[in-house]
């Protein structure tokens, strides 16, 4: 099984996503994209608009991400004669993705070869190779001498 990150740079085309051990259906994976393109919470409504699907389709899918833990309950605030509840993700897509690289890591027959697989396949034919070669060396460098974020 492949880990979440492999679906996220893969593209949304992918059947399913993978997240902390458990599959997003595309619909899941486009309310969390909508949560995880702003920094401010959104309503069902926000999240209709920024998805194009039906209020009818968003709020089963918040339910079952609720239920899953990618997606909590921020707010309850008063729109005209009622309430609306206000969404959030509570992890951000790079929090999960190096959780699931960590993950993945602890488990893998040989760590190594993987991580030389990921770096070669960030830095092959990529217009950001002198960007991410730098910013490599910087973590390199900082790890080296115990300086970290």
């Amino acid at each position: 099984m492949e880990p979440y990150f492999f679906h996220i740079y893969l593209g949304q085309n992918e059947r399913n996503h993978f997240m902390g051990k458990q599959y997003l259906s595309n619909r899941e994976y486009d309310v969390m994209e909508a949560l995880w393109s702003t920094d401010q919470p959104l309503s069902a409504a926000d999240i209709v608009e920024r998805t194009g699907l039906s209020q009818a389709a968003v709020l089963p899918v918040l339910k079952r991400l609720m239920n899953k833990g990618f997606v909590e309950i921020s707010a309850v605030v008063p729109h005209a004669k009622t309430y609306v509840r206000i969404f959030r993700a509570p992890k951000g897509k790079d929090e999960i993705i190096k959780k699931e690289i960590e993950d993945y890591l602890q488990v893998a027959e040989n760590p190594l070869s993987f991580a030389r697989t990921i770096m070669a396949s960030f830095l092959d034919g990529s217009k950001y190779s002198e960007d991410m070669i730098q910013e490599l060396e910087k973590l390199i460098s900082e790890k080296k001498h115990g300086h970290s974020d």
